[in-house]
């Protein structure tokens, strides 16, 4: 999987489905898109993980958002360490999008305010939250929207090479 998470309005949505086109293209694996919502309670924050992952995947939203929008101990650590060993199983590469300086952020969803599910400063602490995930392991890029806008298509191309360095190595397990 190629999983892209992050705070809104940093153009996950956007890179994910450019990425998807470029894969596409490239014709090199089955990929396909797939997008998560915010699961509610019943939702199992780590065997419902297992049931969607999938090699070929590019993942808009994944399993690190239950760390920013869920209450604290919902994905405990023991189920972040099974969700993300099935991970690496499947060669997964995980981008996290953030924005490192505030000011930034606040101005960009003043000026370009999009219909969300939460108000300005609930974006606003889970922005925060995503750009202290730069401390976790299993994360490969961290996007700083702060220093680098919106990726360029060189950025996207340098990501589906890793990824699909990933996915060479394991051609054979998920055949």
């Amino acid at each position: 999987m190629l999983i892209i998470e992050g705070a809104d309005n940093l153009g996950k949505t956007t890179a994910a489905q450019k990425l998807l086109s470029m894969a596409m293209k490239d014709d090199k694996f089955p990929v396909w898109y797939a997008h998560m919502g915010r699961p509610n309670m019943s939702f199992d924050f780590c065997s419902d993980y297992f049931d969607r992952i999938n090699h070929f995947a590019i993942q808009d939203r994944f399993h690190l958002g239950s760390l920013v929008w869920h209450r604290p101990g919902t994905m405990t650590a023991l189920k972040l360490k099974a969700v993300e060993r099935n991970l690496a199983d499947v060669g997964s590469l995980v981008v996290v999008f953030h924005c490192s300086i505030d000011k930034i952020y606040d101005k960009l969803l003043t000026d370009k305010p999009k219909a969300e599910l939460f108000g300005k400063e609930k974006l606003m602490e889970a922005n925060r939250a995503f750009r202290d995930l730069p401390l976790h392991p299993h994360v490969d890029v961290y996007w700083d929207f702060a220093r680098g806008g919106y990726p360029t298509g060189m950025d996207l191309r340098s990501w589906l090479a890793t990824w699909y360095s990933r996915l060479e190595s394991r051609r054979g397990t998920h055949d």
